[in-house]
């Protein structure tokens, strides 16, 4: 197990927990302090961790697993697509990036 001191373990998941480390890929169960992971490892060893006022969430046949964070935009995939594109609104790209100075000019 990894972690440290257990003074108010507000979750624990027990379950398939994937871990994304090489040396442990996977664990029994997970433990949640003050909104950051805690200690994960076999179920034995974090139902140590739990207290009267720990939350309990068993898994069942559901996974959990690191968020997947999608930190870019695609920003530059517009530029592009004024080229491939044609805008059939009746204004050009022209008249909207005017119109867009115009209005953050007032």
């Amino acid at each position: 197990m990894s972690g440290c001191d257990n003074d108010k373990i507000d979750y624990i998941f027990y379950g398939t927990i994937i871990t994304m480390n090489e040396k442990y890929p996977e664990a029994e169960a997970l433990a949640i302090k003050d909104d950051r992971i805690f200690a994960v490892g076999t179920k034995k060893e974090i139902k140590q961790l739990e207290t009267t006022s720990t939350l309990v969430v068993k898994l069942g046949d559901q996974v959990l697993m690191p968020g997947l964070i999608e930190a870019h935009t695609h920003a530059i995939d517009m530029v592009d697509l004024k080229t491939t594109f044609k805008d059939i609104n009746g204004y050009d790209y022209h008249t909207h990036a005017r119109s867009s100075r115009d209005i953050n000019d007032k």
